[in-house]
């Protein structure tokens, strides 16, 4: 009796030891994996190669784990029969199917994927050597279904790192601001230089020929740094950009006389599509700040400047020379107080999420509504959630607009 009794036992370990493998190298994530790596933990660079392609380990675990229960099965029949006899044989037979069910597969299964890492870094090596001398056996059944099943290549999608850095926000492993600016990182291939630059009607700009002494008042009260500089009284030849420290430097030494054309540099343009990450990395291999904004045609648009890609990437930048807008009130990183003559850019730049559209917000909103929304109405609209807070038979007066909270990501199992 004691023979079968660890018989029994032996078999049961055997296969709860490949279910539970099996669970953790499924369970186990990459990131988690490549993080092992990086802190150098014990198992975990043979961990890593077998998840660049678990399917031969995973050959070698059910190989394994039906030979411990088929094999396993027969060899206690055997004992049981001599031993039980007849009689007992049925009873027998089903006290170890739930034997079987309960500690070979249940709970294995349960504590390999709640420990599925750990559990990972401790079977990789054995299961790397499992698969090396099963080989024979797999390379045969890689024949048998090969037509069936096509290889497949692992790879991590944009989707899968945002989910995953919404759910380490929300479950505290990074913090809060890191997962925000990385879900910055991503919205930046989705903006472009016409949906965060300054239009051109609100652009400063100089006559390339105006003299610096007529620009002494000028250069004191201007609110940027650099100006474009056009010729001919057209706003569309720009011919350089000139820094007001250079107009002012000017000044103090005296060449009230030179035009300002002579201390610019050349100008740069770049299309109204261009992608706001491919901007900064021209704006650091340029070393330049501002930017022309032009359409298909070469009308210039606006100015885009590095303060402008920066502020998409870590929020909104200000300083003592920004004049607070009187139509964007903010109550939260997530929402504002907006009238109907905000721009649309600025509300979703103010946001963080991708501009929509061109144009005065409340225009926008009536366009798409055809219609005059009522006070209270919520309204999801353009990626954003819009309440009316007040409005009459004619117009919308104030609007709460909100950025929408991410979708919960499901849960992995």
């Amino acid at each position: 009796m004691t023979a079968l009794v660890l018989t029994v036992l032996a078999v049961l370990a055997a296969s709860a030891l490949a279910s539970g493998t099996e669970a953790a190298l499924f369970a186990v994530g990459y990131p988690q994996v490549l993080a092992a790596v990086e802190r150098r933990r014990r198992g975990s660079l043979a961990l890593r190669k077998l998840q660049e392609d678990l399917t031969r380990p995973i050959m070698a675990i059910v190989i394994w784990n039906n030979v411990a229960n088929i094999g396993g099965s027969i060899l206690v029949g055997g004992m049981a029969a001599e031993q039980l006899g007849s009689r007992w044989l049925g009873a027998f037979s089903a006290l170890l199917t739930f034997l079987v069910i309960l500690f070979s597969e249940i709970i294995p299964k349960t504590l390999g994927e709640r420990h599925a890492l750990t559990v990972g870094l401790w079977v990789a090596r054995p299961v790397q050597l499992l698969t090396r001398s099963l080989m024979p056996i797999i390379a045969l059944v890689e024949l048998l279904v090969r037509p069936l099943a096509p290889a497949k290549v692992r790879s991590t999608s944009e989707a899968e790192i945002r989910a995953l850095t919404r759910q380490g926000g929300r479950e505290g492993t990074i913090e809060q601001d890191e997962s925000e600016l990385i879900q910055r990182v991503f919205r930046m291939n989705d903006m472009t230089a016409g949906m965060i630059m300054t239009p051109l009607a609100q652009v400063d700009a100089l006559e390339a020929s105006t003299p610096l002494g007529k620009l002494n008042s000028w250069a004191e009260e201007v609110t940027h740094t650099r100006i474009p500089l056009y010729r001919a009284d057209d706003i569309n030849s720009v011919v350089g950009v000139v820094n007001v420290r250079q107009i002012l430097q000017g000044l103090a030494d005296g060449r009230h006389d030179q035009p300002v054309a002579a201390l610019a540099v050349e100008p740069w343009f770049v299309p109204a599509s261009a992608r706001t990450d491919d901007l900064l990395r021209e704006f650091q291999r340029r070393k330049q700040h501002l930017a022309l904004v032009v359409d298909g045609l070469g009308t210039l648009q606006g100015v885009v400047t590095l303060e402008d890609v920066l502020e998409e990437l870590v929020g909104e930048i200000e300083d003592e020379t920004d004049l607070e807008s009187q139509d964007l009130i903010r109550l939260s990183s997530d929402a504002l107080l907006v009238q109907p003559g905000a721009s649309m850019r600025d509300v979703t730049r103010a946001l963080g999420v991708p501009c929509e559209g061109e144009g005065r917000l409340g225009d926008l909103l009536l366009a798409d509504l055809g219609r005059i929304p009522r006070a209270r109405e919520k309204i999801p609209w353009r990626g954003l959630s819009v309440e009316v807070l007040e409005a009459h038979r004619q117009q919308v007066t104030l609007m709460r607009v909100e950025r929408p909270a991410p979708e919960p990501s499901p849960d992995t199992a």
